[in-house]
């Protein structure tokens, strides 16, 4: 698996989930759909839809022989910070 550099990008939380899970939007590219982030990856816990945050995760390209189980786990690299 590459990885390259730490994304940071400006999301506002769209809608909750089942499954502890928030749909996060990309403030830049709102017509890119939605990033689902772990409830306990959002600072304070879920907040109300509309709270800003900054997307913190790194860049991942899969290489052959990366199997799917190993994509999601680089994928799940994830948080929200806040604004500061």
């Amino acid at each position: 698996m590459k990885t390259g550099a730490t994304l940071r990008e400006p999301v506002r939380i769209f809608r909750h989930e089942e499954g502890d899970v928030t749909s996060v939007v990309l403030e830049r590219s709102p017509d890119r759909g939605t990033i689902e982030v772990p409830n306990d990856r959002i600072p304070g816990g879920r907040r109300p839809v509309g709270s800003r945050f900054v997307l913190v995760m790194r860049a991942v390209w899969p290489e052959p022989g990366d199997t799917a189980e190993e994509f999601f786990e680089a994928l799940d690299d994830v948080r929200l910070e806040e604004f500061e």
